[in-house]
This record gives structure tokens, C-alpha cells and sequence, in this order.
């Protein structure tokens, strides 16, 4: 290979390295150095700050430089590193790199194995890793065959490669390899202020690359149509969101509400309208993404008591509705009653044709592994998810309409004797215990007002009486 300094990178213009070693000063003599050394030796370029910076060179633009023109970044993971802060703002644009251009970080353990490593980043513990324990040689011969297996998967594929600023947008992000990947990229970005535009564009793409996909021929209508293929369109939507609803429930249970507006964001961009012709149960169906999305972000909204996230997904977003020329409450379509009107015997549960809310029932089921680790109790889960619909139905009638809700899983199971007076009583007597000090009234609920809040329970048990009737 040449040398850095006459390495171009495909602007030509600015130099590329091969490798960037991250690590902390007190792991220099027994690991950085040998190994850039070595590593330098056998041909490869490394930016390692003692071969690489000058006298009178800017440290953090160096670093940035060299993080942002490396192809792999190579992490010294040691009891050192972990406890210091500069080694670990390298490892964030490394991660942040990882996220928009795929397998980036190459771990060395050094004095740590897995377990270790597993109490501060659980990524970077199901990396593969080598260890220093095995020799500096087993360490650069990894490290080679990462860069070799690199360079072998660009050569076979220089010709076919769109450039990166003509790439749709799921082209850039299927470099994400795994949901575990995104999530934690989001947690890592909202632990610093300063990375809020980073975390802004994270979610702004991955919700772009979901709506292109939503709205490609792989999801136009369908003739004959049967219920078979309208669970497969189901599961279809389910796969394309999966990523996206583990980042926003993410981010809806750590976020404080600085970053509540990329909530109704994402939900407004995914309610917008693909198709308007074809049969009602699909053109229905096409909300079932941002319902998703709905559901797991307010659910861990709820669990963590962030009631302004509640409000940005609730409450906030909008949709231009064609019919009527105006600007709708989003949450007027985004429900389980309206996504389902039409197919909800069809949800793939066994005894969906004899539940009263399978479709409800089945979101219920479907999220219950992505929420675990915000909420582990099953109990509690089942109440959160009671409340959350409950709340949901009763946003309803205060901002579209009092005639009609939709009614989620707890109806049914408020049928149950000393149900209602062990959940959802309690969360309305909580409320107007509070009065309008109540945290739900100031993120804006019920135009912050405990009498229209007891106005809404009121009106709802009327409507909610109804329903069960037709259930008898």
C-alpha cells in the first residue's frame, strides 16, 4: 500500500487511512505503540496521534480529521479506557460512523474480557474481539484480515456502487447492522447535548428510508385478494418498521422532552398517505407502521412518566387530510379501530374471529419482547398497555370527536369483576386528585384542565357502556 501522505480519498483532495487506533495514554507503551508500529510495517496506513500530529496542530480537529478519514477504527478496550472521558468521545464518532457506514470499530481487549466489557457497552461486548493476551502477531493478523476482507468486498463491487450522494436513503442505513446497533446509537447521542443534530439526522433518515420503502411497488394493491396475503402484508410492514420502532421507543423513554418533536415527527411523516385507490382494508392497512411506532414510543413514554413525549405522540401530530383540505389530528386514523376497521378478524391470532379486540390483543403480544427491557414486569406491561390505550381513546374524544373512541383491550377486560377499580379508576382519581398540578394537564392533555379531563372520563363511560353492550 502507499504511504498516507499520497493516499487520495475519492475526492481526491483529502488523505484516507487505513486504520485509526483509539486508545487510552496509559495503554501507549504496551499496546498503541508496538501495534501501530507493526501494523505500519506490513503496509498499512494508521493514524496514531505519535506518527500523525505535528507541532502546533490542533488536537481535536486532528482527531476528528483522522476519525472521519479512516476506514476502521482500531478500539484499545482496557480498565484505562474505560475510565476516561477523551478515549471514549473517539469511540462515540466511531459509533456514529458505524451507523452510516457499516462494520467500522475493531476491538482489542486488552486486561478485559466480555464480561467486563459487558458493564459499560453491551455492543462493543458482542463485537468479536481478539484479545493482547494472544500475541501482538494474532492481534495484527485479525486486524489485516478485517481490512483484507474490506478491500476484497469494495474491489468486486467498485463497478456497481451508486455514490453515497446519489444513494437512496434505506441504501445508506442498511449499513446499520442490527437494531441493537440503532438503539444504542440513539441512547449514546442523547447522553450529549452536542450530539443533537447527529441524533436529529439518525432518525430523520431512518424514518425517510421507512417511507420509501412503505411507499415502493412492494407494497401496491393486491389481486385476488385473500386473508392470507393480507397477514403476509401485515408482516411485511411489521419487518420494514421493526428498527425505527426500537429507536423511537428508545428514544421516547430516555429523551427528557428536548427531542420530543422528532416523535411527532416521524409519526406525522409515516401517516402521510401512500395510495388512495384500491380496496378499503389496505389503504387502511397503510397507517399500521406509524401505529406501531405509536404504540411502542407511548408505552415507554408512559413507563417512564415523560409526558411531554406522551403529548408529542398523542396529542401533537398532524396529517393533511385530501378530503377536507385541512390539517387533521393524526391520532383520527392512527388507532387500532380505524387501522382495522375493515380486516380485524384477519389479525394472525388462532381465535381472532372470536376475541372482541384482536387486533388490539396482537400488538399487545407483537411488542412485548421489543419493551422488555423498559418495562420487565409482565403485570406492569399489561397495565402501562391499558392505561396507554385508555389514555389514547380519551385524547380522542377531547381532540377530534365525543360521538365515537376506539376502544382498545381494556374494554373487554374491564368486563372482569374489580378490573376497572384496580387500573384505570385509579389513573382517573390520580388525575383529579392532582388537580391541574398533575404533570399529564401540563404537557398539554385535556388543555391542561382537570374539569375537561373529568368532563372526557364522563363522556367515555357513557360511549364505553355502549360498546360492552354489543359485546353481551
Amino acid at each position: 500500500m502507499s504511504n498516507a501522505k499520497d493516499t487520495l480519498d475519492k475526492r481526491g483532495s483529502e488523505r484516507m487511512w487505513d486504520l485509526f487506533i483509539c486508545h487510552a495514554s496509559e495503554d501507549k507503551n504496551d499496546v498503541a505503540r508496538p501495534l501501530a508500529e507493526e501494523l505500519t510495517s506490513r503496509g498499512l496506513n494508521v493514524w496514531y496521534d505519535e506518527f500523525t500530529l505535528t507541532l502546533g496542530d490542533s488536537l481535536s480537529r486532528s482527531i476528528d480529521y483522522g476519525l472521519a478519514n479512516s476506514r476502521f477504527g482500531v478500539v484499545i478496550l482496557s480498565p484505562s479506557f474505560f475510565k476516561k472521558e477523551w478515549p471514549q468521545r473517539e469511540l462515540d464518532g466511531l459509533t456514529a460512523k458505524e451507523v452510516s457506514s457499516g462494520k467500522t470499530i475493531l476491538p482489542i481487549w486488552h486486561n478485559v474480557d466480555r464480561e467486563y466489557v459487558l458493564g459499560y457497552s453491551p455492543v462493543l461486548a458482542d463485537k468479536l474481539a481478539v484479545s493482547t493476551s494472544e500475541g501482538l502477531d494474532r492481534v495484527v493478523a485479525e486486524i489485516q484480515k478485517a481490512v483484507s476482507k474490506d478491500e476484497s468486498l469494495k474491489g468486486a463491487l467498485t463497478e456497481h456502487v451508486t455514490p453515497p450522494s446519489e444513494r437512496p436513503f434505506k441504501e445508506e442505513l442498511k449499513a446499520i447492522a442490527s437494531t441493537t446497533v440503532a438503539v444504542e446509537a440513539v441512547k449514546r447521542y442523547l447522553t450529549d447535548p452536542r450530539n443533537r443534530i447527529q441524533l436529529h439526522d439518525l432518525i430523520n433518515r431512518e424514518t425517510e428510508s421507512v417511507y420509501q420503502e412503505l411507499a415502493s411497488n412492494q407494497f401496491v394493491k393486491v389481486d385476488p385478494f385473500t386473508k392470507e396475503i393480507f397477514q403476509e402484508r401485515m408482516h411485511a410492514y411489521e419487518a420494514v418498521v421493526e428498527r425505527l420502532v426500537a429507536m423511537m421507543a428508545a428514544l421516547s423513554y430516555h429523551d427528557t422532552g428536548d427531542n420530543s418533536n422528532l416523535l411527532s415527527r416521524c409519526i406525522e411523516r409515516l401517516a402521510e398517505q401512500m395510495r388512495f385507490d384500491g380496496l378499503a382494508v389496505l389503504l387502511e392497512l397503510q397507517l399500521y407502521p406509524a401505529l406501531l411506532v405509536t404504540y411502542a414510543a407511548g408505552l415507554t413514554a408512559l413507563a417512564a412518566n415523560r409526558f411531554q413525549n406522551l403529548a408529542a405522540i398523542l396529542k401533537d401530530p398532524k396529517y393533511y387530510d385530501r378530503y377536507s383540505g385541512k390539517n387533521q389530528p393524526a391520532i383520527r386514523d392512527v388507532n387500532v379501530s380505524s387501522v382495522f376497521e375493515h380486516s380485524e378478524k384477519w389479525v394472525p391470532r388462532p381465535e381472532a374471529e372470536h376475541e372482541y379486540t384482536p387486533a388490539s390483543n396482537y400488538i399487545f403480544d407483537l411488542l412485548r419482547p421489543v419493551l422488555r427491557e423498559y418495562q420487565p414486569s409482565d403485570k406492569k406491561y399489561e397495565e402501562t398497555f391499558d392505561i396507554f390505550e385508555y389514555l389514547l381513546t380519551l385524547t380522542y374524544s377531547d381532540i377530534v370527536e365525543t360521538r365515537w373512541a376506539p376502544v382498545g383491550r381494556f374494554g373487554w377486560r374491564g368486563k372482569r369483576p374489580g378490573y376497572e377499580a384496580t387500573v384505570l379508576s385509579e389513573f382517573v382519581d390520580n388525575g383529579l386528585k392532582l388537580g391541574d398540578a398533575w404533570q399529564l394537564l401540563r404537557a398539554g392533555f385535556f388543555n391542561g384542565s382537570v374539569e375537561r379531563f373529568k368532563e372526557i372520563v364522563e363522556a367515555h363511560q357513557n360511549l364505553l357502556q355502549k360498546q360492552v353492550r354489543t359485546w353481551i
